[in-house]
């Protein structure tokens, strides 16, 4: 299996700028509609009155070590299915790694 950790790394914010995700959309925590935070234009997300990472406003909702992309959703506009974060991710990063070919 392949190490993610050795992968090109994606900010969070690499996604708003290739409109994968858009500020003022929504992520839900654990795919919780009441859970709901939005993404701001710099990349960082509010929750509650809470701005941080991804990783920082899920830590301060789990109490401990949290992987934001793993934890935040986004809602498919086409489906209306939740899917991790990660997913857009992992396609901007294969999408970045076939231009580079």
């Amino acid at each position: 299996t392949p190490n993610p950790r050795l992968g090109k790394r994606i900010p969070f914010g690499l996604l708003v700028e290739h409109g994968r995700l858009r500020p003022g959309q929504s992520l839900y925590f654990e795919g919780m509609e009441d859970r709901e935070a939005v993404i701001l234009a710099d990349g960082a997300i509010e929750y509650n009155g809470r701005r941080g990472s991804i990783h920082q406003v899920a830590r301060h909702l789990r109490q401990g070590p949290s992987n934001g992309w793993d934890l935040w959703y986004y809602q498919d506009e086409h489906t209306g299915e939740m899917h991790p974060i990660d997913v857009l991710r992992q396609e901007l990063r294969k999408s970045l790694l076939d231009q580079n070919e």
